[in-house]
């Protein structure tokens, strides 16, 4: 059943008597942390997302640093063997290649979330992630659809500042005038800010025509040039989906159109759509 709780940890002794006092702190948090997140945790939770969080919750306020908690991530980096998206499911799988840079990964990106946003917004995230309406949806749509609710950015932009952390020269390309459109003034500010800060690269009024090998191929003021890249993470949007609708608005019965059906938006303007039909009705 989705809401019954793990309730109990169970310790390899010959493994977990191998480990530092530290190192047996930070196992056991993590696994508790999974125990305490079992209700809100479900299939449809990534895992980058749900180890993330634990290994975050493990090593808050250590004090360690960054390159102590990250050190395959950080001599990757280095070496110049840089992450090109969030680690997938099977990155976690074990035996597998990389397991390790692949929770450290997780870490930074649910560390970014908590520093940029505060634990709160993490933990609300984590929640409407593994809310039980997510059957059926797609995993990668609804993750997008709730960065932007929640945090006021989507996956891919999610994506490209983890990867500006990661050590990643990255270019923004936009086909309007201005990025974040639509975003709230001040997490545009602080979104503004982080690009910035992280020396990222923004082409406005820019169009994508192809992706090519290393790199993309894009439209600026009538002349086609090709921007340098190793890694393409792409963001088409979101299209309203109210077939529904139509298919009952046109059996004769009341109905109405609200929320993303009637447009994709936020969270807040969802609701208004849905306050103001109930003051008309």
């Amino acid at each position: 059943p989705w809401h019954t709780p793990a309730d109990r940890v169970v310790i390899n002794p010959e493994a977990f008597g191998r480990l530092s006092d530290f190192g047996r702190q930070v196992v056991v948090t993590h696994e508790a942390t999974h125990v305490a997140t079992r209700a809100d945790t479900r299939a449809w939770t990534p895992l980058w997302l749900s180890e993330g969080v634990a290994d975050w919750t493990a090593y808050r306020e250590s004090g360690r640093r960054p390159q102590q908690i990250a050190p395959e991530l950080t001599r990757d980096v280095v070496a110049g063997r840089l992450p090109t998206a969030l680690p997938a499911d099977g990155d976690f799988a074990a035996g597998a290649t990389g397991i390790a840079q692949a929770y450290e990964q997780a870490w930074l990106a649910c560390a970014l979330i908590a520093g940029w946003y505060g634990t709160d917004r993490l933990v609300a995230f984590y929640r409407a992630v593994g809310a039980a309406d997510g059957q059926g949806e797609d995993r990668d749509r609804r993750t997008d659809r709730l960065l932007r609710g929640e945090l006021g950015v989507g996956l891919a932009e999610f994506t490209a500042l983890w990867l500006a952390e990661n050590g990643h020269d990255v270019t923004l390309v936009g086909r309007g005038p201005q990025i974040m459109k639509g975003v709230a003034s001040t997490d545009a500010l602080a979104y503004s800010e982080r690009i910035a800060k992280a020396g990222m690269t923004v082409c406005t009024n820019t169009t994508p025509l192809e992706i090519v090998d290393g790199g993309v191929m894009v439209k600026f003021k009538g002349k086609v040039r090709k921007i340098e890249a190793d890694t393409v993470v792409y963001a088409f949007g979101a299209a309203a989906q109210h077939a529904l609708y139509d298919e009952l608005k046109g059996s004769g019965k009341e109905v109405y159109l609200v929320g993303d059906a009637k447009g994709p938006a936020k969270i807040m303007d969802a609701i208004y759509t849905a306050y103001k039909l109930s003051i008309k009705l």
